[in-house]
């Protein structure tokens, strides 16, 4: 019922939503098998973060890169059908070893967070079975592809 209520909406007058302060709080939280991040808008930018911060820091795309080499991957969702946000959480995801899916409903979004969890705890067959044994949205099928195709290069 949470995920009910979630729609894209946007934003501020920025490029972007503050990606990168999630992806921190969780890196600073401690280890984590893998990282589901939803969201409507594309991370921000470096320009945009040392405009607003006054300073350098690391951008949503330098916390994949760690996270990835950390094991840790980051799997994407896109709330919407902005073509921006498309792209870099699919590039977020491939940074950090996970895949991106759209998020088109509460079901789609169980479906694909229950086989994210099983990929990395017990492999990419126990994803097929899952496929197998339950009836999948389109977007959860395609993202279950993913899963099942491995990171992306």
């Amino acid at each position: 019922s949470w995920l009910d209520g979630i729609h894209a909406n946007g934003g501020g007058a920025n490029d972007g939503e503050a990606v990168e302060c999630a992806l921190e709080a969780v890196t600073k939280a401690g280890s984590f098998d893998a990282i589901m991040l939803a969201g409507d808008e594309p991370p921000n930018r470096e320009g945009t973060l040392l405009i607003e911060t006054g300073k350098e820091g690391p951008t949503a795309w330098d916390f994949a890169r760690r996270l990835g080499q950390a094991g840790t991957p980051v799997h994407t969702f896109v709330v919407g059908n902005c073509a921006a946000t498309k792209a870099a959480f699919a590039e977020l995801a491939t940074l950090s070893g996970g895949q991106s899916g759209m998020l088109d409903g509460s079901r789609a979004m169980i479906d694909m967070a229950v086989m994210a969890m099983l990929a990395k705890i017990k492999g990419r067959e126990s994803v097929r079975r899952y496929m197998a044994d339950h009836h999948v949205t389109d977007a959860a099928a395609e993202f279950g592809q993913l899963l099942l195709g491995g990171p992306r290069k």
